[in-house]
Order: structure tokens, then sequence, then C-alpha cells
């Protein structure tokens, strides 16, 4: 028997999550961080940072380490969303329309955005 024919790709769409368990040897895009000046330290340090977007609301006005939560909360922001557009960036390069989603209110969830990819 033949093999299949493998259907083109009608189009990519993934949930974004969990970017602090992102690692530096299987992100997308590796070459444009290390182009914007990032190494493997500078990129764990934004996926830990990243989690801060997520990590709810506090009780206390500091936590242990001095920071205060809600000063955390748009950093963890700041760092979701440059993993996030670089993923953006990488798949246009190579050929997709591209955006993000924001597919509900933060209230509602603290992980909202769905990549979206289309071949040309």
């Amino acid at each position: 028997m033949p093999p299949l024919a493998t259907p083109p790709l009608s189009g990519i769409i993934i949930a974004l999550c969990c970017h602090q368990r992102c690692q530096w040897d299987s992100i997308y895009g590796i070459e444009l961080w290390k182009e914007l000046g990032f190494n493997s330290i500078d990129f764990h340090l934004i996926t830990l940072m990243s989690s801060w977007a997520v990590c709810g609301q506090r009780s206390a006005d500091k936590d242990t380490k001095g920071y205060i939560p809600h000063a955390k909360e748009p950093m963890g922001l700041k760092c979701k969303e440059l993993i996030n557009l670089i993923r953006v960036h990488e798949l246009r390069k190579n050929g997709f329309q591209t955006h993000l989603l924001y597919y509900v209110d933060r209230r509602t969830s603290l992980e909202n955005v769905l990549l979206i990819a289309l071949p040309h």
C-alpha cells in the first residue's frame, strides 16, 4: 500500500498558557531571542516572572521578597507578551498570517490568549 499523503496544514490554534514552563533549548524563535540580546539565563528569568501575571491575588501588601504584588502582575503580563510576540514573529517569518486573540476577560481566566496562525 502506498504511504498516505500528508494533507496540507489548514492552520494552528494554540491556547497559550504556562509560560513559566518554557525551556531555552526548545523555545520557538530562539534565534530571535539571541538577536535581541537575550541568553538562557535572561530567558529563564523572563519565564519565572511570567508567572507573576497568573499567581492570583495576595492578601498581604508585600510578598516575602519585598515586591508589591500589584506591581508584579503588569511585569508578568509583559513577560508573557514578549514570549507570545516572538512566537507570532517567527510564525509570520515562516509564512503564516498570525495573530493573538484575547478570548475571555481576565476576570474569567488569567490564561486567556489564543495564538491563531493560518498559512498564506
